[in-house]
């Protein structure tokens, strides 16, 4: 059943790959979310138009760092290396 399941979703990618009717899918896609970022980045000129002090307050306030979301997690116990059990000794013959 897995197998059926990775024949349809590589299928599927080769089908939206494939040009349809002159057109590919692919270049209609990047069309429609480019077309999205447009329309975002003009409602965010927008906005800042309207109020530039709060406008570059919260742009500040998404580069600055507090340190809540530090990605610096590890514990020192993390740092050991995992164990392998006792070292085997070969006698020589």
């Amino acid at each position: 059943m897995f197998f059926l399941v990775r024949c349809v979703f590589w299928l599927g990618l080769v089908f939206m790959a494939l040009p349809w009717d002159g057109v590919s899918l692919r270049s209609d896609i990047s069309g429609q979310a480019e077309q999205a970022a447009r329309a975002l980045a003009s409602q965010a000129q927008a906005i800042c138009v309207k109020d530039p002090i709060a406008c570059a307050a919260q742009a500040l306030s998404l580069g600055r760092s507090d340190g809540s979301h530090s990605q610096h997690n590890l514990q020192p116990g993390d740092f050991t290396p995992a164990w392998r059990g006792p070292a085997t000794v070969t006698a020589r013959r």
